[in-house]
Protein backbone atom coordinates (compact mmCIF):
# COMPACT_ATOMS: atom_id res chain seq x y z
CA UNK A 1 0.00 0.00 0.00
CA UNK A 2 2.83 2.40 0.90
CA UNK A 3 4.61 1.64 -2.40
CA UNK A 4 1.41 2.35 -4.32
CA UNK A 5 1.04 5.74 -2.60
CA UNK A 6 4.66 6.64 -3.38
CA UNK A 7 4.15 5.68 -7.05
CA UNK A 8 0.98 7.77 -7.21
CA UNK A 9 2.70 10.83 -5.73
CA UNK A 10 5.70 10.46 -8.07
CA UNK A 11 3.37 10.08 -11.07
CA UNK A 12 1.38 13.14 -10.05
CA UNK A 13 4.50 15.31 -9.87
CA UNK A 14 5.78 13.95 -13.17
CA UNK A 15 2.52 14.71 -14.97
CA UNK A 16 2.29 18.14 -13.34
CA UNK A 17 5.82 19.07 -14.38
CA UNK A 18 5.34 17.85 -17.98
CA UNK A 19 2.00 19.59 -18.40
CA UNK A 20 3.42 22.73 -16.86
CA UNK A 21 6.05 23.09 -19.58
CA UNK A 22 3.76 22.64 -22.59
CA UNK A 23 1.39 25.45 -23.50
CA UNK A 24 -1.93 24.08 -24.83
CA UNK A 25 -2.56 27.25 -26.86
CA UNK A 26 0.85 27.20 -28.53
CA UNK A 27 4.19 28.88 -28.04
CA UNK A 28 4.65 32.65 -28.25
CA UNK A 29 6.95 33.43 -31.18
CA UNK A 30 7.66 37.08 -31.83
CA UNK A 31 4.30 38.80 -32.34
CA UNK A 32 2.37 35.59 -33.03
CA UNK A 33 1.71 32.15 -31.54
CA UNK A 34 2.81 28.87 -33.04
CA UNK A 35 0.28 26.05 -33.17
CA UNK A 36 0.74 23.07 -30.89
CA UNK A 37 2.37 21.17 -33.79
CA UNK A 38 5.00 23.87 -34.35
CA UNK A 39 7.96 25.32 -32.48
CA UNK A 40 9.46 28.80 -32.50
CA UNK A 41 12.75 28.73 -34.39
CA UNK A 42 15.54 30.26 -32.29
CA UNK A 43 17.28 31.33 -35.51
CA UNK A 44 14.62 33.59 -37.04
CA UNK A 45 11.67 33.62 -34.59
CA UNK A 46 9.32 31.98 -37.10
CA UNK A 47 7.03 29.04 -36.43
CA UNK A 48 8.38 25.81 -37.92
CA UNK A 49 6.70 22.38 -38.07
CA UNK A 50 7.71 19.89 -35.40
CA UNK A 51 7.30 17.11 -37.97
CA UNK A 52 10.48 18.33 -39.69
CA UNK A 53 12.54 18.90 -36.53
CA UNK A 54 11.54 15.48 -35.15
CA UNK A 55 12.04 13.46 -38.37
CA UNK A 56 15.23 11.47 -37.74
CA UNK A 57 15.55 10.68 -41.47
CA UNK A 58 15.56 14.37 -42.48
CA UNK A 59 18.70 16.46 -42.94
CA UNK A 60 16.86 19.08 -40.85
CA UNK A 61 16.51 16.72 -37.85
CA UNK A 62 17.05 18.68 -34.64
CA UNK A 63 16.77 16.30 -31.68
CA UNK A 64 17.34 18.96 -29.01
CA UNK A 65 14.56 21.18 -30.35
CA UNK A 66 12.30 18.15 -30.85
CA UNK A 67 12.65 17.08 -27.21
CA UNK A 68 12.55 20.58 -25.74
CA UNK A 69 9.87 22.29 -27.84
CA UNK A 70 7.82 19.59 -29.57
CA UNK A 71 6.88 17.03 -26.95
Amino acid sequence: MKEMLINWIAGFFLITSVCGTLDPIGTKCGDKRCSTTEYCSPFDSHCRPCSVACDSTSHNFQPEICVKDCQ
